[in-house]
């Protein structure tokens, strides 16, 4: 009795691996599983590097600025990242 018991404590602890998480991932899988975590780091990184050049702006209010620019490049891979991490990821 108590051999079965321990043999299921056992069961229960190898069950829950990070490994088991891939274990019937194909090569499609782990590919979107990839994009996805790269759009959200992206999209992450996002949030603080626009209020870098939001303030950057600010402080130079008047002049041109090739922040501006920066700052509308900077949404347009914010777009992309927020495309790769929420889009492909729940492909």
């Amino acid at each position: 009795m108590t051999t079965s018991k321990h043999r299921k404590e056992t069961n229960a602890s190898k069950d829950g691996s990070f490994r088991s998480l891939f274990m019937l991932a194909d090569r499609a899988d782990m590919f979107l599983m990839a994009v996805g975590l790269i759009g959200a780091v992206g999209d992450g990184l996002g949030t603080p590097a626009m209020l870098f050049f939001t303030s950057t702006i600010m402080n130079t209010i008047g002049a041109a600025s090739f922040n501006a620019v920066c700052l509308c490049y900077l949404s347009i891979i914010k777009w992309v990242a927020c495309f790769l991490g929420r889009i492909i990821c729940f492909a």
